[in-house]
């Protein structure tokens, strides 16, 4: 099909094939025309509420520059990764958005120039998508981030609220259980210095996150990002010891032995030469 008309012909002999519409969807989307292909996306969803296809278009849609609308965008991505073992590519596809999806409210959170509604909006949709993939550190932090800016945006406060006490009940029954592994044992003590740091009590924070390093296997994220933040922990402590310095510089170098991202690389520089 190459017109307009002819999906139109095709749709009115079988107007309850799903994928007619998400082919019309798409046509309608190159030609620029956003709401109309939103239109047509939500029609083959109505009929096919699993088509994981559908869901990860129409969330690719909702973060076109011209018709940005995070929040939907977030509905759609959470229910493709819902639907993530019905993807043939394995995912990628899914895995590619997402991350571009991070990257766009992570940007949007941190431009203070922006209405501190929009900022805020994208803290809470973050610690919504990091929590309901169980990456509990990130969403605590993102719950927190939003938090700051809940004036902004009073109706989440709620939705902030019981993420963290979600992820506290998360992180302390994982700690309960004596069968866990170093790595899960690393993972919930990380996760949990978070939490302490972030309702002001840095004493326990150091402690946990000085457990997680030490629970957590080399080469393993949690320890890499435990380590990170234990650096971070040092660097703001005004009344560090040299030892602690010392340390903490020794940790930096350590860090940068990895085989790590020209970012993580030049964030890890920075703190080394913040040490001094």
């Amino acid at each position: 099909m190459e017109t307009e008309e002819d999906f139109t012909a095709a749709i009115e002999e079988d107007g309850d094939n799903p994928e007619l519409h998400l082919k019309f969807a798409r046509f309608l989307w190159e030609k620029g025309r956003f709401q109309d292909a939103e239109h047509e996306f939500e029609t083959a969803l109505a009929i096919d509420g699993d088509n994981a296809e559908g869901h990860l278009d129409l969330a690719r849609l909702y973060l076109e520059k011209e018709f940005y609308l995070p929040q939907y965008a977030t509905i759609h991505i959470m229910k493709a990764y819902e639907l993530l073992d019905r993807f043939e590519d394995g995912g990628e596809a899914f895995y590619e958005t997402l991350e571009e999806h991070f990257r766009l409210l992570e940007v949007m959170h941190f431009d203070e120039e922006l209405p501190g509604d929009a900022r805020a909006l994208a803290a809470v949709l973050l610690g919504r998508m990091n929590l309901q993939m169980g990456i509990l550190d990130d969403a605590a932090k993102w719950f927190y981030a939003f938090l700051e800016l809940q004036d902004a945006l009073p109706d989440a406060v709620r939705e902030a609220r019981d993420g963290i006490e979600r992820i506290e009940e998360s992180v302390e029954e994982t700690l309960k259980d004596k069968t866990i592994d170093n790595e899960t044992r690393a993972e919930a003590l990380y996760t949990r210095g978070i939490l302490r740091y972030n309702q002001g009590e840095a004493d326990s924070a150091w402690t946990l996150i000085k457990a997680a390093r030490n629970f957590a296997p080399p080469d393993t994220e949690v320890y890499m990002k435990a380590t990170l933040y234990y650096i971070q922990l040092v660097m703001e402590k005004r009344d560090r010891t040299r030892e602690e310095t010392e340390e903490a510089l020794a940790l930096c170098d350590e860090l940068l032995d990895y085989d790590l991202d020209d970012e993580l690389k030049e964030i890890v520089a920075s703190f080394k030469g913040e040490l001094g």
